[in-house]
């Protein structure tokens, strides 16, 4: 199983590197040279729609995939498929150990 999972991630982050040099594939608006640049586009007046914050936030991960020198594909791929879910099962776990605690307590009433 080790072995099969090892594989399926060497498989993921062998493909993220094919769009490597073609970095503003996707919905780059802006090419932004600093985080001040990037952040005040976000709580600008013309920041208001959905379509809009989605493109910024397209921006913000191509901007750090450009200051990280990755892909925008293996920039995703690390938020959303290992970061993201780590934070959720971190919080998950937090989560229990509180609920348990408390119980014991007898804070919780059933």
């Amino acid at each position: 199983m080790k072995k099969l999972s090892i594989l399926v991630l060497f498989v993921l982050l062998s493909t993220t590197q094919t769009f490597a040099g073609n970095r503003y594939y996707y919905y780059l608006q802006n090419d932004y040279h600093n985080q001040k640049e990037l952040y005040g586009t976000l709580f600008s007046p013309k920041t208001n729609t959905m379509d809009e914050l989605f493109l910024w936030c397209c921006d913000c991960i191509m901007f750090y995939a450009k200051t990280f020198n990755v892909s925008y594909e293996f920039m995703n791929l690390v938020l959303f498929v290992f970061l993201q879910p780590t934070i959720i099962l971190i919080l998950l776990i937090l989560y229990i150990r509180e609920r348990i605690k408390r119980t014991r307590q007898g804070l919780y009433l059933k």
